[in-house]
């Protein structure tokens, strides 16, 4: 069974997988299992379908890269993910770009930082991850900041937002191929040429 790219918001979500959870026969509402490659970027997947996708993902003990980028998650929804791949030692890349984590679900222009601020609590705990993009998000440059030092207090973290922060060595850096980036990305940008 798939259920995604539907309308449907977190409450809803919450009670399907309360559904599922008695039901022994229903193993999926996403229409994947152990995959370890996870493409859903541009899906049109609501906050409700991040909550979804992250019931399922947190079992998905094969999952090494997963790109949910271009979707509208929301704040609701990126918090769900977060939580969900807290403590995660397979997973190596995460593309949660253009999702607008630091909005309010059903709203364009209420800032809501619990699915960013979740995020900078699960990164730490994710030990094999080297790769996140959380440009283009509206995440204020304050919490972007705290993000940024999370990466950088990572052991195996090498590029975030598109921009390999741990080489030295870059001469030139093009990040024009059409990538999510944003303000999130011009901070981590600015942080790489300080250093």
């Amino acid at each position: 069974m798939n259920i995604l790219s539907n309308n449907i918001g977190a409450e809803q979500a919450n009670e399907l997988i309360t559904i599922m959870a008695i039901k022994p026969n229903l193993k999926t509402l996403c229409g994947f299992r152990d995959e370890p490659m996870l493409d859903l970027s541009k899906k049109r997947l609501s906050t409700g379908c991040g909550v979804l996708v992250a019931n399922e993902v947190k079992n998905n003990g094969a999952l090494v890269k997963f790109d949910i980028s271009r979707n509208e998650l929301k704040a609701a929804g990126g918090k769900a993910l977060a939580e969900a791949l807290k403590g995660n030692q397979v997973l190596v890349e995460l593309n949660l770009s253009d999702n607008k984590l630091g909005i309010e679900q059903g709203y364009d222009n209420i800032t809501d930082m619990q699915g960013v601020i979740a995020l900078a609590s699960a990164i730490p705990t994710m030990g094999a991850m080297t790769s996140l993009n959380v440009g283009d998000n509206g995440i204020p440059i304050e919490n972007m900041n705290e993000i940024i030092a999370m990466v950088e207090a990572h052991p195996t973290m090498k590029i975030l937002c598109a921009v390999p922060f741990r080489d030295n060595t870059i001469t030139e850096l093009d990040v024009s191929d059409g990538q999510s980036l944003g303000v999130e990305s011009a901070v981590v940008i600015r942080r790489y040429l300080e250093n």
